[in-house]
């Protein structure tokens, strides 16, 4: 769960190792100066929009970090990125798309993951229309 009092430390920790008064700092993030006012007072908590925001502006502010105050790992630390395979896009119709077998009583019940790459990427739009992505074939 989000301890709101402990962001709200970290974004003001934030404001003043950069040297900005709470002004500079939503005119940075490109929020009403308002906004930053009632954060820091404690009056409200700060939206999804404003951390995202806030994250965007500060590079060495890593949403993580903001969040649960966390650091990321050091670029040698041996975790890898993963890269997927470009795609091109597949008919919309994806009836003839094979079913997924019912799980088998000795199966686990929740899904398995790979670092396979992906057979297909689907993306789901707000007016319910939806685009699938398959990779393009060597």
């Amino acid at each position: 769960m989000l301890n709101y009092s402990e962001i709200i430390q970290r974004i003001e920790s934030i404001r003043e190792k950069n040297h900005l008064n709470a002004s500079s700092f939503a005119d940075r993030i490109g929020v009403p100066r308002s906004s930053i006012s009632h954060i820091l007072s404690g009056r409200n908590k700060p939206s999804l929009e404003f951390i995202i925001k806030t994250v965007d502006a500060f590079e060495e502010v890593s949403l993580e970090g903001l969040l649960y105050g966390k650091t990321s790992p050091p670029p040698d630390s041996g975790m890898k990125e993963i890269r997927f395979p470009e795609a091109e896009p597949s008919p919309k119709n994806l009836s003839t798309a094979p079913l997924e077998s019912p799980p088998q009583e000795n199966s686990p019940a929740a899904p398995v993951y790979s670092l396979e790459a992906p057979s297909r990427v689907i993306v789901f739009y707000p007016d319910g229309s939806f685009e699938a992505f398959m990779p393009k074939k060597p």
